[in-house]
């Protein structure tokens, strides 16, 4: 009996090792359907097939514990589109209501008809979010905000001033990721990405990835959307000098000038890169990503694509916007498209 109980002890070890490879296994595989099954219904937005669109987002939502916010709310308007009973509505209403901590702002009164009837039952609705840690969060972007507004352009003479709340962020950060271990939308709401946004890539200035460590792992489990990390660990390659492992997303390559869309970068050398990292992590492709930009920009009531740079310019806006096309149809400018977001 005591010969037999290290091989029964080691075969029981070996079996729940191999149990926990294949619920690793399958939770991952969830993941990469629920992003395919998105990316999916996005583009049938882009084609105003919302029909289709809304049963894609159903299926993915069976996938994930917690579908993120950006597919709910698409979602969201898509049933309003298609006139879904109230009880569908109210459904998807409730996850957004919660999420944004209370908001109304995603009703669209002029999609949603019945605003007024959801937002009674919303109104009775609780909130489940740590509200102390959205504080915290709030007051950490509150700082950063403070520093940069006393510091304007980064002036040599106050830098230090910025480079020290940078510091005290990143410590407070590190702080909240171990007292919390994941955060997440359910406990920080859909604003937890805009304050790791900021505090993210003004850490990334000072060559500290605050984002990486914490929260890749929690990409592949579902956790964080993946949309949202891209974002910023796409801004390490603006800093060559810090050695971050930088690969290009194109998530800072779009930008608008005299409603003209023009997306930098994108030769076929770099489309093939391109497309490549962003497969890591789920994401669409560049043409799907340009098409959805597109959609996005005429059709604000959905969240979709790139977020899109204005141009900043000194002069005739028009008139350095048809140069800039004239160089590109020359080809003198390469790897640069544009496309036209109004007829005249």
């Amino acid at each position: 009996m005591f010969k037999e109980f290290p091989f029964m002890f080691q075969k029981k070890i070996t079996v729940i090792i191999l149990l926990f490879i294949g619920f690793t296994c399958h939770s991952q595989q969830n993941v990469r359907n629920y992003y395919d099954l998105v990316n999916r219904a996005e583009l049938h937005i882009c084609e105003n097939n919302y029909n289709e669109a809304f049963a894609l987002y159903e299926k993915a939502f069976e996938l994930l514990e917690s579908p993120f916010y950006v597919d709910v709310h698409n979602a969201f308007v898509c049933a309003c589109y298609l006139k879904k009973p109230n009880i569908k509505l109210i459904e998807l209403s409730k996850i957004l209501y919660n999420k944004s901590n209370g908001s109304f702002d995603f009703i669209d009164t002029n999609i949603c008809a019945n605003k007024d009837e959801i937002i009674k039952v919303l109104k009775e609705t609780p909130i489940t979010l740590d509200l102390r840690l959205i504080h915290v969060l709030d007051s950490l972007q509150s700082e950063d905000s403070k520093a940069r507004y006393k510091c304007v352009a980064y002036k040599p003479e106050c830098i230090n001033d910025i480079r020290y709340i940078d510091s005290l962020n990143r410590e407070k950060l590190y702080s909240l990721y171990k007292e919390y271990g994941e955060l997440t939308e359910d406990i920080a709401g859909y604003s937890l990405y805009s304050r790791l946004h900021v505090l993210g890539i003004h850490n990334q200035m000072w060559c500290y990835d605050v984002i990486s460590e914490f929260v890749e792992p929690m990409v592949h489990k579902g956790l964080f959307d993946a949309r949202e990390y891209v974002k910023i660990i796409d801004r390490q390659q603006h800093y060559p000098k810090c050695n971050f492992e930088s690969k290009n997303y194109a998530e800072y390559d779009f930008h608008v000038k005299d409603s003209v869309l023009f997306v930098m970068g994108i030769d076929e050398e770099n489309k093939k890169v391109i497309n490549e990292n962003r497969k890591v992590f789920y994401l669409d492709n560049i043409d799907d990503y340009i098409k959805k930009t597109l959609y996005r920009i005429l059709h604000k009531e959905f969240i979709m694509g790139a977020f899109t740079i204005k141009f900043v310019t000194d002069g005739d806006e028009k008139a350095e916007c048809l140069d800039l096309i004239k160089k590109i149809d020359n080809g003198t400018i390469i790897g640069t498209k544009y496309f036209l977001l109004r007829k005249d």
